[in-house]
């Protein structure tokens, strides 16, 4: 553990590898085998070192915990959702921080399975026991209009397949734009359309547009309204539209300006959703 503390991982291991060969019964050694191998990235190795450690009743809740955290950096969401739940499970102490984390970060998978209902449910007994956990607050305070417009709750928990039916209706909506293509992105859904204007009868060349819907938490920066616009380019769209269920960045603003795109954030959105009729 000095070792380990030292961030001398590799000694750390070896002392870790013979103290196991002595005692294999030891399941708290798995533990820290675990903690080294991730700190290393080998998480497939760490769930298997966590999951003997599991064994150890002392540290059963530490170990789901750890067990949580590498699915959630190898992006595995749903298996890390499994495991903080079991986590909440093997708890002996509702106050204590072992659980408070494992709240935490079972909120932080529901929200990114868009299961925000339950991540609020969790968020809310977090503050309870301790109000300054972490960015609890400005979690419960980002998502404090959910509970009373409808659009917006629509918008970010609805299914995929219904998403991109909302999104189509927005953009018909709040742009006049017809979809031509409709695809889902990790990050919500992107549509490429044309204007829907009542000479239409007109045999015209329509020209293209890129809409681009976030439901994400994050505020959306310079980089993808950069990416946005360069992926118009190669479209052959004339100009983009990227509409958020959160914010944009000072500099994401500033590089949007005098160029062929409108950036919408989550105020304006909840307005066009509202007239699309979500």
């Amino acid at each position: 553990m000095l070792l380990f503390r030292a961030k001398q991982f590799n000694e750390a291991k070896k002392a870790i590898d013979y103290a196991l060969k002595l005692s294999p019964e030891t399941f708290s050694t798995y533990y820290y085998l675990g903690k080294i191998q991730k700190e290393s990235k080998e998480y497939s190795a760490a769930v298997k070192s966590f999951e003997k450690a599991c064994r150890d009743p002392e540290f059963k809740q530490r170990a789901l915990l750890e067990r949580g955290s590498c699915y959630m950096l190898a992006n595995s969401i749903d298996n890390a959702q499994l495991e903080f739940e079991k986590a909440l499970k093997a708890s002996k102490d509702e106050r204590s921080q072992e659980t408070l984390y494992a709240r935490y970060f079972l909120a932080s998978c529901y929200e990114k399975n868009r299961k925000i209902d339950k991540a609020i449910e969790q968020w809310q007994i977090i503050s309870k026991i301790n109000r300054g956990f972490r960015d609890v607050q400005s979690k419960l305070s980002e998502y404090k209009d959910l509970q009373s417009n409808d659009s917006l709750k629509e918008f970010l928990t609805s299914s995929n397949a219904e998403f991109l039916e909302i999104c189509k209706k927005a953009a018909m909506a709040g742009f006049s734009m017809a979809a031509q293509t409709a695809e889902e992105t990790k990050w919500g859904c992107q549509i490429i359309a044309t204007e829907q204007k009542k000479d239409d009868w007109m045999n015209m060349r329509k020209q293209l547009f890129l809409l681009n819907f976030y439901r994400i938490t994050d505020p959306i920066e310079d980089a993808e309204v950069r990416r946005t616009l360069d992926f118009a380019k190669s479209k052959n769209c004339v100009k983009a539209y990227a509409c958020t269920s959160s914010e944009f960045t000072t500099t994401a603003i500033r590089f949007a300006e005098n160029r062929p795109i409108e950036l919408v954030p989550r105020e304006k959105l909840e307005s066009i959703l509202a007239k699309a009729g979500i």
